[in-house]
């Protein structure tokens, strides 16, 4: 065997290696790749979640969020009512905003906010949220904006009606 054979079977090898090498790290971007959407989308259920936990544990804090949504000047809301209600629709806006943020740069997959806008729009059509949002729509993204702002009224899906607890 002369050194010309031994070199072209080395680079065949050294070839064959790359390609090895190339398929597992391939593996390896679309297992990490889902495991980063997969954190993802729990870290956004988990904001939904710990929102839902605040308004259970604190009473005063769910009924000012109740009447403060449906009344379009927050006329039934102390001056302190109204601020703690500013706040919970900052952190329910920011919710929604991450999740679509996310769905945008991909790191969601588009199902889990089509599934999800649909409690958005429940809640930016009351009149009370609706009177927040054109407050204070100047400190999200531009592209939730154009979102939010183009909600007119909600179309809920037959077999999924939204109940409202008075």
């Amino acid at each position: 065997m002369n050194w010309e054979a031994v070199s072209a079977i080395g680079q065949l090898l050294g070839a064959v290696a790359v390609v090895i090498t190339l398929v597992y790290v391939s593996r390896e971007v679309r297992a990490n790749t889902q495991a980063m959407v997969t954190s993802t989308r729990d870290s956004v259920f988990r904001e939904l979640m710990e929102f839902n936990h605040m308004l259970a544990q604190d009473d005063r804090l769910a009924w000012i969020f109740q009447h403060g949504s449906k009344d379009p000047q927050w006329e039934s809301l102390s001056e302190e009512d109204r601020a703690r209600l500013a706040a919970v629709l900052f952190s329910l806006f920011k919710v929604f905003e991450n999740l679509y943020l996310h769905t945008l740069n991909e790191s969601i997959e588009p199902e889990v906010w089509e599934y999800n806008k649909q409690m958005l729009f429940v809640y930016a059509t009351q009149p009370g949220c609706r009177r927040y949002w054109e407050m204070r729509r100047a400190v999200f993204d531009v592209r939730f904006r154009t979102v939010v702002d183009s909600i007119t009224e909600v179309k809920v899906p037959a077999g999924h009606e939204v109940t409202r607890v008075s």
